[in-house]
């Protein structure tokens, strides 16, 4: 998803495939995030790793970079991607286990955030800059993504 916000049309599928054949995964299933960088073609840029930082969240967020976090889904890692906040809903996440876009805590328990990770455009697009991150809040193209 994070991905197709910044203009890579790609899948899961094509991600997946593409990471098990150009040595994108450590072991198993544990990304190498830098890999990242390189499938885009440098036009996307892995920033950080980082703990559940709301300050870093949120200036992210108010930049228009989507977030992805690690959370837990039935007590095994799964990231989702942060989209937007407000003082009514709290964090709002594109969840693609489901496919649907809810606020963060109506779905996983507090503190639900394991870690963050962060990326960079080379060319910013889709700006707002008010705790919206363009169309990623919407639950049609969290479906249409998750396809």
């Amino acid at each position: 998803m994070m991905l197709r916000y910044y203009g890579i049309n790609t899948d899961p599928g094509a991600f997946n495939a593409w990471l098990t054949a150009n040595g994108g995964y450590a072991f198993d299933d544990q990304l190498i995030w830098n890999a990242v960088t390189i499938y885009s073609g440098g036009r996307v840029s892995f920033s950080g790793w980082l703990g559940p930082d709301l300050g870093v969240i949120e200036a992210e967020l108010d930049a228009g970079r989507p977030v992805v976090a690690e959370v837990q889904l039935a007590g095994n890692q799964h990231f989702v991607l942060l989209t937007g906040y407000s003082s009514q809903t709290g964090l709002l996440i594109n969840d693609p286990w489901f496919g649907d876009s809810v606020p963060l805590g109506a779905r996983y328990a507090d503190p639900s955030i394991m870690s963050i990770r962060t990326f960079m455009p080379t060319e910013p697009s889709g700006l707002r800059g008010d705790g919206q991150v363009n169309w990623l809040a919407n639950a049609i193209s969290a479906v249409q993504l998750a396809r």
